[in-house]
C-alpha cells in the first residue's frame, strides 16, 4: 500500500501545477489581450485621425469653392493675362482673399484650371514666390480631371514637402475644369498622431500591469487555499488526523471555505471515532489475553484433577486425599468459570459498542459523500450561470453595434449639415454650429461605444476563465469523492472484524456454560465417590470420563480466547494507521 501510495504521489507532481495552470490561464490571456486591443486602438487611432484630418481638409475645399461660387457667380475662365478669374472676380490676382481662408494655420490651398496651378498660397522654398503654373501629380490628375472623383492622400509630395492633401473637381456647371486643393504637412499631422498612439499604448500597459498584478494575487490566494486543502486530504488519506485546517481557509465564504469546515468537521468525527474504536480494541485485547490465562490455569487444574483420580485406584487413603483435593481444585475452577463468564460478558458489549461506533462513522461518511455530492452539483449551477452571463454579453454586443450604426448615420447627416451650410453663406452659420454639434455628439457616441465593447470582451473573457476554473474545481472534487469511498470501504473492512468478534464472544459465551455445567457433574460425581467407596472402580471410571470431556471443553475454550486475542491485534494494528491526538 505504502509503494502504490508513493507512487501516486509521483505522479502527481508531473505536469504544471494549480498555481502554474492558474497564472497561465489569468496572466497569458490577459497578456495577449493587453497587446491585442493596445494594437487595435493605435491603428484605430491612426486610421481614424488621419480620416477625420482629412475629412476636414474636405471640409475645407468644399466651404473655400463654395465661398468663390457665393462671391460670384460667374464661369470660371483663363482672361487675356493667363489669369484664372470667376466671372468679375480675379482669383489669381486676389492672394489675399486665398490667404484670408488659411490664416492663422498651416494649410495651404491652390486653385488649378486643368492640371496647372493658377492661385495657390505655397511658397517656393528657394525663391520665396509662390508655385503658380506648376503641375499636379499625374495621379492627382487622372483621379479628379478625367474620372470627377474626389482625391486624398497623407503622403503626396508638393514642393519637396510631403502633405495631406484633398482634391476636389472645380466645376462650371457639370464640366469639370479645375481643381481646388487644401492640405497640410504631414510632419506636424502625423507628429501629433504619434503622440497620441504613444499615449494609449502607455495607458493600455499600464492598465494591463494593473490588471495583471491584480489576478496573479486573487490566483495565488485560490492557489494557496487549494494547495492547503490539497496537503490536509492526502495526509488523512496516510492516516493522520493530526492534521490543522488552516484557519483563513475556513474563514473564507466560497466554495473553498465549506469545503474546509467540512474537511474540520470530517477529520473531529474521524478522530473521535477512532480514539473509541482503539480504546475498546485495548480493552478487547487485554480481556483475550485474560482469558487465555484462565483458559491456561484451568487447564493445569483439569490435569491435577486427572492425576487425582488416578491415585483413587492406587488405595483408600490415596483416594480420600486426592477426592478432598479435587474438591478443592473444582471449586477453584468454579470461580475461575464464574469470572471467565463475568469478562466474556463484559467483552461482548464492548464488541457491542464498537459495532455501534462503526456504524456511526460509516453513516459519517455517507453524510460526508453526499455533501461533497451536493457540492458537485452546486458548481455546476454557478458555472451554468456564468454561461448565462456571457450570453447575456453578446446582446449587449449586439445592441451596441445597433449604437454604433446610428452615430454613424448622425455623424454623416452633420456632414451633409456643414455642407449645406457652406453653400449657405451667412445665412447658413447658425446651421453650422448646430451641425457641428450633432458631429460631436456622433463622435462622442462612438467613442462611448467603444468603451463599452472592450468592457464587453473583457467581461466575456472573464466569464470564460470563470467556466475553466469552475471546470478544474469540480475534477479536484471528484478525486476527493474517490478517496472518501475507499475510507467508506475501511469502514466496512473494520465493521466485519467487529461482527466477527462479536460472534466469536458468543460461542465462547456457550463454551464457558457448557464448561460451568461439566464443574457441576464433576462436584456430584466427587460427593458420590466419598459417600460410595465401594463404588470406587466405576466412580473412577466415569470421573476419568468427565475429565476428558472437560479437557475437551477447555482446549476450544482456550483456542477461541487465542482467536479472541489476535482479532484484537489485528484491529489494533489497523487503528495504527490513523494518527490522532
Amino acid at each position: 500500500m505504502e509503494k502504490e501510495r508513493t507512487t501516486g504521489e509521483k505522479e502527481g507532481k508531473k505536469g504544471f501545477s494549480l498555481v502554474q495552470k492558474l497564472l497561465c490561464l489569468s496572466i497569458i490571456p490577459t497578456v495577449a489581450l493587453g497587446v491585442v486591443i493596445a494594437i487595435y486602438a493605435a491603428a484605430s487611432i491612426v486610421d481614424g485621425m488621419q480620416d477625420e484630418f482629412l475629412s476636414g481638409l474636405r471640409n475645407s475645399s468644399l466651404f473655400i469653392r463654395s465661398a468663390y461660387d457665393a462671391l460670384d457667380e460667374g464661369a470660371y475662365a483663363l482672361d487675356e493675362n493667363g489669369d484664372l478669374v470667376k466671372g468679375g472676380l480675379n482669383v489669381t490676382a486676389q492672394e489675399e482673399l486665398l490667404d484670408s481662408f488659411i490664416k492663422d494655420t498651416d494649410m495651404a490651398v491652390t486653385f488649378f484650371y486643368g492640371d496647372t496651378r493658377m492661385a495657390t498660397s505655397l511658397i517656393d522654398k528657394e525663391s520665396g514666390k509662390r508655385i503658380v503654373g506648376t503641375q499636379a501629380a499625374q495621379e492627382v490628375t487622372d483621379a479628379v480631371l478625367k474620372r470627377g472623383e474626389e482625391y486624398t492622400a497623407t503622403d503626396i509630395v508638393i514642393n519637396g514637402s510631403n502633405y495631406y492633401a484633398c482634391y476636389i473637381p472645380l466645376k462650371n456647371g457639370s464640366e469639370v475644369i479645375g481643381m481646388v486643393f487644401v492640405g497640410a504637412p504631414s510632419e506636424d499631422i502625423n507628429t501629433f498622431i504619434t503622440e497620441k498612439v504613444r499615449n494609449i499604448i502607455i495607458l493600455c500597459l499600464l492598465i494591463l500591469a494593473l490588471v495583471a498584478v491584480v489576478v496573479v494575487r486573487a490566483a495565488l490566494k485560490i492557489s494557496n487555499s487549494i494547495k492547503d486543502m490539497e496537503k490536509a486530504v492526502v495526509r488523512i488519506s496516510q492516516g493522520d488526523l493530526t492534521t490543522v485546517i488552516d484557519p483563513k481557509s475556513l474563514k473564507r465564504s466560497d466554495e473553498i471555505g465549506v469545503m474546509a469546515r467540512a474537511l474540520r468537521d470530517t477529520i473531529d468525527k474521524l478522530s473521535e471515532i477512532i480514539r473509541e474504536i482503539t480504546r475498546s480494541a485495548t480493552v478487547l485485547m487485554k480481556d483475550g489475553h485474560d482469558l487465555e490465562n484462565m483458559a491456561s490455569q484451568t487447564s493445569n487444574t483439569s490435569d491435577e484433577v486427572s492425576r487425582a483420580v488416578e491415585e483413587i485406584a492406587k488405595g483408600a487413603i490415596v483416594q480420600a486425599e486426592g477426592i478432598e483435593r479435587a474438591t478443592g481444585l473444582v471449586s477453584d475452577m468454579g470461580e475461575q468459570i464464574e469470572r471467565i463468564a463475568g469478562n466474556i460478558q463484559l467483552l461482548y458489549q464492548t464488541s457491542e459498542q464498537m459495532q455501534s461506533a462503526g456504524k456511526y462513522a460509516e453513516d459519517n461518511m455517507k453524510e460526508f459523500t453526499v455533501s461533497n455530492e451536493q457540492t458537485n452539483t452546486a458548481i455546476g449551477k454557478v458555472a451554468e450561470n456564468v454561461k448565462k452571463t456571457d450570453e447575456s454579453v453578446n446582446t449587449i454586443a449586439d445592441a451596441l453595434s445597433l449604437i454604433t450604426d446610428i452615430a454613424d448615420e448622425t455623424n454623416l447627416l452633420s456632414l451633409n449639415a456643414s455642407i449645406e451650410a457652406a453653400r449657405a453663406g451667412d445665412a447658413g452659420r447658425g446651421f453650422a454650429v448646430v451641425a457641428a454639434q450633432i458631429q460631436k455628439l456622433a463622435e462622442e457616441s462612438n467613442s462611448s461605444a467603444s468603451q463599452i465593447s472592450r468592457i464587453i470582451t473583457t467581461l466575456s473573457a472573464d466569464s470564460a476563465n470563470t467556466i475553466s476554473v469552475m471546470d478544474e474545481l469540480s475534477r479536484n472534487l471528484e478525486v476527493q469523492q474517490e478517496k472518501l469511498v475507499d475510507t467508506l470501504n475501511r469502514f466496512h473492512d473494520v465493521s466485519g472484524g467487529i461482527v466477527s468478534s462479536n460472534e466469536s464472544t458468543e460461542q465462547i459465551h456457550k463454551q464457558a456454560t457448557d464448561c460451568n455445567e461439566s464443574r457441576n457433574s464433576v462436584i456430584d460425581i466427587i460427593q458420590d465417590l466419598s459417600a460410595l467407596s465401594e463404588e470406587n472402580a466405576a466412580s473412577t471410571e466415569q470421573t476419568t470420563a468427565s475429565m476428558e470431556e472437560l479437557n475437551a471443553t477447555i482446549n476450544l475454550l482456550a483456542e477461541s480466547a487465542k482467536s479472541l486475542q489476535n482479532l484484537a491485534v489485528a484491529l489494533e494494528n489497523d487503528m495504527k494507521f490513523f494518527k490522532v491526538e
